[in-house]
């Protein structure tokens, strides 16, 4: 029985090889990066960083099928940015702040139109 167990751990190991990426902490999870408001919104989305912008930084608006529908590079030394939303479907959204290609903040925002 014992034999069985081995033998059947093998063939998995073989087939399904497992393999792990190391994981790298970019930022500690408790400090927002920038600040999203109003959420709900209807129009204008006000994005403020509260820390200088010293990377290649960009911002991301997705949907929830993971289809873009926003990019910006954020200019160096910016405060903060203005994105007009009037026009998306209401629904749901997230925004990523990129840093050199990688995510190191993200909002939830919901879209709604009165």
């Amino acid at each position: 029985m014992v034999c069985q167990g081995i033998l059947f751990k093998l063939k998995c190991n073989l087939i399904l090889p497992r393999t792990y990426e190391p994981i790298q902490v970019v930022r500690p999870t408790n400090s927002q990066l920038c600040s999203v408001f109003p959420n709900p919104v209807s129009e204008t989305l006000e994005v403020l960083f509260n820390q200088p912008i010293l990377n290649r930084t960009s911002i991301v608006i997705m949907d929830v099928f993971g289809n873009f529908i926003y990019f910006e590079r954020i200019p160096h030394l910016v405060e903060g940015i203005s994105i007009d939303v009037g026009n998306y479907l209401p629904g749901i959204y997230f925004l990523l702040e990129l840093e050199n290609g990688r995510v190191v903040d993200t909002h939830k925002i919901a879209v709604f139109h009165p």
